[in-house]
């Protein structure tokens, strides 16, 4: 897929030195999330709040003017089989509940460092 000025690169979130990779960028859009194996909270939590904290932090360190996060794809319950669920519907599956809430205080409660900070915004999505 190629769009101008656009560049693709590999990199995990958990592991990866992300500063390098940012510097000079305008934006990045940070859509990396785990949500199976389920049973593995280590690894969900390694990359969903972890990897998220990375990405947050070398944002800042490499001056990125904005970044774009989304929520968890994975904002689900289990529901009725007998009818439909609306918003109101409850969203705390394990990698929302455990992860997601993590990363979300996490990132409302990180204190400026000596760059300004990037503008952020974030977009939910859910499955019910």
């Amino acid at each position: 897929m190629a769009f101008p000025k656009t560049t693709w690169t590999h990199a995990d979130v958990a592991s990866s030195d992300l500063v390098p990779l940012f510097r000079s960028c305008d934006a990045v859009v940070h859509l990396a999330w785990r949500i199976q194996p389920s049973r593995n909270l280590e690894l969900l939590e390694n990359v969903n709040v972890t990897g998220s904290r990375r990405v947050f932090e070398a944002v800042e360190e490499a001056e990125v003017p904005a970044l774009v996060y989304a929520s968890s794809g994975g904002a689900y319950s289990e529901g009725p089989k007998d009818r439909a669920v609306d918003e109101s519907w409850p969203t705390d599956g394990v990698a929302r509940a455990i992860t997601d809430g993590r990363r979300r205080r996490w990132s409302a409660s990180s204190t400026p460092s000596r760059h300004e900070r990037p503008k952020s915004g974030s977009c939910a999505s859910g499955r019910v």
